[in-house]
């Protein structure tokens, strides 16, 4: 274990104190914990390995799912926490700064870093912008007929309540 007697004596204590099914429990709960953290890290290195664009995903959620990271990251370093959980949400961070990495380009010009989108994630907001025109002409033209509609409606409700003949 490598450390000094104080926490020798506190894993004897652990150990001999706590129900023995109780720490079977928490070492196989540990391990299966890590071997998912370890599959879901494959997947998602796979999953942006094999994609050729990034069309389809949202680079503005990829910075802050980083950030959230950083910040999760820094809390449990704070707080001392174990070196294994610490090791797998550094391996979460460092993915997703790959990934980031991966779907920004990101330059260096006399002093000043500037990063873009890539090249796909430019067509996909090219493609937004001209299917929110569409829509904004769509809702133009639908939201004024449904607004005829119902000043028509209203313009008739108040000459019904206003005739003298009501049926």
């Amino acid at each position: 274990m490598g450390g000094n007697a104080g926490e020798s004596d506190i894993l004897k204590s652990m150990i001999t104190d706590t129900n023995p099914i109780l720490l079977v429990i928490t070492a196989i709960v540990s391990v299966l914990h890590s071997v998912f953290d370890m599959l879901a890290f494959k997947n998602d290195i796979a999953f942006f390995k094999k994609k050729k664009s990034m069309v389809g995903l949202s680079i503005r959620t990829m910075i802050v799912n980083t950030f959230f990271q950083v910040i999760i990251f820094l809390y449990l370093m704070d707080n001392d926490t174990s070196f294994m959980i610490l090791m797998s949400n550094g391996m979460g961070l460092a993915i997703e700064v790959w990934k980031v990495l991966r779907a920004c380009k990101f330059s260096y010009d006399g002093g000043a870093i500037s990063w873009g989108e890539n090249e796909e994630t430019e067509r996909e907001a090219e493609t937004k912008e001209y299917v929110s025109h569409a829509r904004e002409r769509c809702g133009e033209g639908c939201g004024g007929e449904a607004s005829k509609l119902c000043a028509m409606g209203h313009e008739r409700r108040s000459l019904d309540r206003s005739s003298p003949h009501r049926l």
